[in-house]
């Protein structure tokens, strides 16, 4: 038992003593503690070099196989030469992810309902030459007051129809304003889903698309109230370009609308299939013929010039300056759209009403 000078017993102290400590620390003691978060990053960082170089140098074969032809250094450059083979196949799995990521745009959970417009639709559901179930409503112009008025004659009489065709990354809840204005026209209005707005199928920036344009005009030609001699088309974006395509295979289409259409491939690779920043400008023909290797399409058919045709041969109405966005909702558009259809299909003699430039 331990006694001081005096004498009285010293009793082992069973409480802490780091708060003490902590107390009595000098300056050199805290700032040592305040370059800790230093330490600690170069640490970090020094690790992670270290696990970097073991990966780059690891051998499977070391303890099976073990090559000692040459220098050191002649080792590890060759060692370092057949792992850089990798690299490209690196580079061809990021451009298939940054592909895929592009043609399979995050949507929205939510979508307004064509009810919104007060007017009396049929949802309707239909399929493309592909096999790929499409859903959309169908705004008939018949209602009961005519019925009543017209008896049999407006269930013998065939109507103009007009579909409507939304941008990349959008739905049909996009065309919404124009529904109304069109359907009081005196147009039976179908407004639909492209492909990749409800399942994993890809959205394509309107060359596939135009197979689903395709499978509503016929849809709509089945209809007995529609008259299949006057069917046009609204599209926005590459919902324009799936329009002009589908308008170049088919003359019946007497009238199309393209809102803000692709102009050419370069702007489509800016703006939305690879990467825009300068630095990574040279992945831009990767990403082309990724895309076109895994589609099997001709990404050059959005080019705007491939429409000529068309646009010589049918009424088009372009609106919208080039990466654009129209916005339905304003009255002017929305006349601009109107008239323009009015005019060619209902009234010829009405002037009609130009976009600005």
């Amino acid at each position: 038992m331990a006694v001081d000078k005096e004498g009285n017993i010293i009793r082992p102290r069973l409480g802490p003593s780091f708060l003490e400590a902590a107390e009595d620390a000098g300056p050199a003691e805290t700032a040592k503690r305040r370059f800790r978060p230093i330490r600690f990053l170069c640490r970090l960082l020094w690790g992670a070099a270290v696990i970097f170089w073991r990966v780059l140098t690891y051998d499977p074969l070391k303890r099976r196989l073990r090559i000692e032809d040459g220098t050191f250094v002649g080792r590890t450059l060759r060692g370092l030469g057949y792992r850089l083979f990798f690299v490209p196949v690196a580079v061809a799995g990021l451009v298939c992810l940054m592909v895929w990521t592009a043609t399979h745009p995050r949507l929205e959970l939510g979508e307004r309902d064509p009810g919104s417009t007060e007017l009396y639709y049929d949802a309707v559901t239909f399929l493309t030459s592909d096999n790929v179930r499409l859903d959309g409503a169908l705004f008939p112009v018949l209602d009961a007051r005519q019925v009543i008025e017209q008896q049999e004659r407006a269930l013998r009489k065939r109507y103009p129809a007009v579909v409507l065709v939304h941008d990349f990354a959008m739905r049909k809840d996009q065309m919404l304003p124009l529904v109304r204005p069109l359907h009081d026209a005196g147009f039976v209005v179908l407004t639909m889903n492209l492909r990749g707005t409800g399942g994993s199928a890809a959205q394509t920036f309107g060359l596939r698309e135009a197979l689903d344009v395709k499978a509503g005009v016929e849809m709509l030609r089945r209809r007995p109230f529609v008259d299949a001699a006057r069917i046009t088309i609204v599209g926005a974006g590459t919902g324009a370009t799936a329009a002009m395509i589908h308008a170049k295979s088919d003359p019946a289409i007497s009238a199309v609308v393209a809102c803000d259409p692709v102009r050419d491939v370069e702007t489509l690779l800016d703006g939305t299939l690879a990467p825009r920043h300068k630095l990574l400008a040279w992945m831009k023909p990767l990403c082309k013929w990724t895309f076109e290797f895994a589609y099997q399409l001709d990404i050059d058919d959005v080019n705007w010039d491939e429409f000529t045709p068309v646009r010589q041969a049918r009424a088009v109405l372009e609106l919208g300056a080039e990466g654009g966005h129209t916005d339905f909702s304003r009255p002017k558009h929305i006349e601009q759209i109107r008239s323009f259809l009015v005019h060619q299909v209902i009234e010829p003699k009405l002037p009609v009403v130009k976009a600005d430039d």
